[in-house]
C-alpha cells in the first residue's frame, strides 16, 4: 500500500569523511530523520520482544538501522524506532559511502586486511557506494527497545522473506494456493498473530502492510489486499474473497 514519505532520506547526499588506519575515506551519507528502522525476522522479533533488547550482529558486531522509510531487507518485520530516544541510551555512527579513487583505495586496503571484510568495513564505518541505498546506522552496544514507536509486519511471499517487495519478482501477487509456494494463508494468520502479541505485549502498535494488492489462494480464489482486508488479517479474520483475479500492481519503492 503506499504512503506518504520523505525520499530525501533515502537517499546519500551529505558529504562526509571517515579517517582509517589506512587513509582518509571520503563520500556521502544520508540525512538524518526523526526515526530510525530496524528489519527482522519473526523468529528474531519474539526473541527481541522476550528480551527487550536488539544485540548487535555476529556478523558485524553491529546493531544495524536503517535511516530511509522504505529500506527493504533484512525481514518481514519492520521496528519503527524514535532515533533521539534511542540515542539517550547508546551512541548511534553513520555509514559513509566512499566515492573517488582515494575511497576505492581504503576499500581494497581493508579487504586485504582482513578475511572478515563485513566486521572490517563496520568497524570503520565505510561501505562501498553500490550499498549507499541501504543508508546504514549502526550502534555498537545492544540497543534496548526503550525508543520503539510502531511495528509492522510486511506481506510477502512468505513469512520469512529477507528482501522485501514485489519489484523484480514474478508474479506480482502473494501465490498461496500450494502451486509456486508451500506457505498457505494459515501459516501467514499464524505469523501475524504472533507478531501482533509480541507487539502489544511491548505496548506498541502494530500494522499489517504490503508492498503486492493482490493474493491467490487456488483456483477462482483471489483476495485484494486493500485495507479492509489487511485489517481483517489482522483481526485474524478471513479475507473477503473474489472469483476474478485484480490488476496486479506492484506499490513497493525499494
Amino acid at each position: 500500500m503506499t504512503e506518504e514519505i520523505d525520499e530525501k532520506l533515502c537517499r546519500a547526499t551529505v558529504p562526509c569523511r571517515r579517517e582509517t588506519e589506512f587513509n582518509t575515506a571520503e563520500g556521502k551519507q544520508c540525512p538524518l530523520g526523526p526515526e530510525i528502522y530496524h528489519r527482522t525476522l519473526p523468529e528474531n522479533f519474539k526473541k527481541i520482544a522476550e528480551e527487550r533488547v536488539l544485540k548487535p550482529s555476529e556478523r558485524t558486531d553491529t546493531v544495524s538501522f536503517s535511516t530511509c522509510p522504505t529500506h527493504a531487507v533484512g525481514g518481514t518485520v519492520k521496528l519503527v524506532f524514535d532515533r533521539d530516544e534511542v540515542e539517550k541510551n547508546v551512541k548511534l555512527r553513520q555509514m559513509c559511502y566512499v566515492l573517488g579513487k582515494e575511497g576505492e583505495k581504503v576499500l581494497y586496503e581493508i579487504e586485504k586486511s582482513t578475511a572478515d571484510i563485513d566486521r572490517a568495513f563496520a568497524k570503520h564505518g565505510v561501505q562501498p557506494k553500490v550499498f549507499e541505498n541501504e543508508c546504514e546506522i549502526v550502534s555498537d552496544t545492544q540497543v534496548p527497545v526503550k525508543g520503539l514507536k510502531k511495528v509492522e509486519l510486511t506481506l510477502d511471499w512468505w513469512p520469512y522473506a529477507y528482501r522485501i517487495g514485489c519489484e523484480n519478482k514474478y508474479p506480482h501477487h502473494i501465490d498461496l494456493s500450494g502451486w509456486s509456494s508451500p506457505i498457505r494463508l494459515e501459516d501467514w494468520k499464524r505469523t501475524i498473530k504472533e507478531v501482533k502479541e509480541k507487539s502489544e505485549k511491548l505496548g506498541v502498535p502494530f500494522e499489517l502492510k504490503t508492498c503486492f494488492n493482490s493474493m491467490r489462494l487456488g483456483f477462482g480464489r483471489y483476495v485484494e489486499l486493500n485495507k479492509e482486508n489487511l485489517k481483517r488479517l489482522e483481526r485474524g479474520e478471513d479475507p473477503v474473497e473474489q472469483s476474478e483475479p485484480p490488476e496486479e500492481k506492484c506499490y513497493c519503492t525499494e
